[in-house]
C-alpha cells in the first residue's frame, strides 16, 4: 500500500515506523517526505501509537513482482487491495 494514503488518515502524532528490524520515531511530516521511498507493508498500533511496517520501493522493485494474491485482486476487481475497503 502506498504510504501517502495511509499519511492523509493520521493526524499529526508520532508513528513508529519499523524498517527492517529497527525502530524508529517519526512524525506524519517527516514520513511525507519519504513517501516516495517507502511502502507499507503492515500496519499495527501499539500503546495508542500507529506502528508502520515500510519496506523501501527500490528493495521491493528488485525482489520480483507482486505477490500473487495482489495479482489475483487487480485481476478480479481492477485495483490494488486497501485494507480501509468494507470496513
Amino acid at each position: 500500500m502506498k504510504l501517502k494514503e495511509i499519511l492523509c488518515l493520521l493526524r499529526d502524532d508520532d508513528v513508529i515506523c519499523v524498517i527492517g528490524q529497527e525502530e524508529e520515531m517519526h512524525s506524519v511530516d517527516q514520513l511525507k517526505l519519504l513517501s516516495d521511498e517507502y511502502s507499507v507493508d503492515s500496519i499495527g498500533s501499539k500503546d495508542g501509537k500507529v506502528i508502520l511496517g515500510l519496506q523501501e520501493l527500490r528493495k521491493m522493485e528488485s525482489a520480483g513482482e507482486r505477490p500473487d494474491w495482489i495479482k489475483e485482486h487487480v485481476a478480479r476487481y481492477g485495483t490494488e487491495p486497501n485494507m480501509f475497503d468494507g470496513a
